[in-house]
């Protein structure tokens, strides 16, 4: 009888089962480092937009002229407070590769969709009544720029989705946070 390993053929592929996965390409390198590098900028801009919320809140003529500025305000103040900690915390996931971090990027990532959701209906509610608020007090309603808004609001929904399916599908993202991954500095 012929010994199995001298066959001289085509290789075989082993049964499904038995198949591992591929571990490469993996590690934060490619699309996750540009993500990565994102993530820090954006803690960055949060850092120094999260600071002028209570000027925004004591803006006393626009809180009481528009009845849903204030709470779109705070919604939005909120929203950004939630985005500070979740990258902070997103990141230390990441650097700690651990096996968790791509369904919390998912979470993170379809909070921001809400969130841009939630600044399409605030520029729809309060652009009327912010833009009369601006006309009476002298300004031009030009002067509130509701498509760079919007255009904002829009911008954020798409780059949660695109990155959420990043998080959802890339190889990259399952090999460097699979379970039996080393852990950094390990």
């Amino acid at each position: 009888m012929s010994d199995p390993r001298q066959h001289s053929g085509p290789a075989q592929d082993p049964p499904l089962g038995a198949r591992r996965r591929r571990r490469e390409p993996a590690g934060v390198g490619g699309w996750l480092l540009f993500f990565v590098i994102g993530q820090v900028l954006t803690l960055v801009l949060l850092a120094l937009t999260v600071g002028g919320i209570p000027a925004a809140l004591r803006d006393s003529d626009a809180l009481s002229s528009v009845p849903l500025y204030r709470p779109f305000v705070i919604a939005e103040a909120l929203c950004q407070l939630t985005l500070l900690v979740g990258s902070f915390v997103g990141l230390l996931l990441v650097f700690n590769r651990h096996p968790r971090t791509p369904l919390y990027y998912q979470w993170l990532l379809g909070f921001v969709m809400l969130y841009g959701v939630i600044e399409i209906v605030g520029v729809y509610a309060t652009y009327a009544a912010l833009t009369q608020l601006a006309s009476d007090n002298g300004s031009s309603g030009g002067s509130i720029d509701t498509v760079q808004s919007y255009a904002r609001s829009v911008r954020m929904f798409v780059f949660g989705a695109i990155w959420l399916l990043y998080w959802r599908r890339s190889e990259r993202v399952a090999n460097t946070f699979a379970s039996d991954s080393p852990v950094v500095g390990a």
